[in-house]
């Protein structure tokens, strides 16, 4: 279900995005599971088993690290 003009997390997503993706980036590399999991990359059916080695890198490029 929508609500007009939304509930008001966009604003904050924009401004707050590098933290999030340093938050996810730090979650994956703590993660203690071998290829990624649930918790961090999503399951390893779905993502293959490089996603943990891989989406660190891709949020590094996203933010130009």
């Amino acid at each position: 279900m929508g609500y007009p003009g939304g509930i008001g997390f966009s604003e904050l997503l924009y401004h707050e995005h590098a933290n999030l993706l340093n938050a996810a980036r730090s979650l994956i590399e703590k993660c203690p599971c071998a290829y990624g999991c649930p918790s961090c990359v999503g399951p390893t059916l779905e993502v293959g088993k490089s996603a943990k080695e891989i989406v660190p890198q891709i949020i590094g490029l996203i933010l130009g690290k």
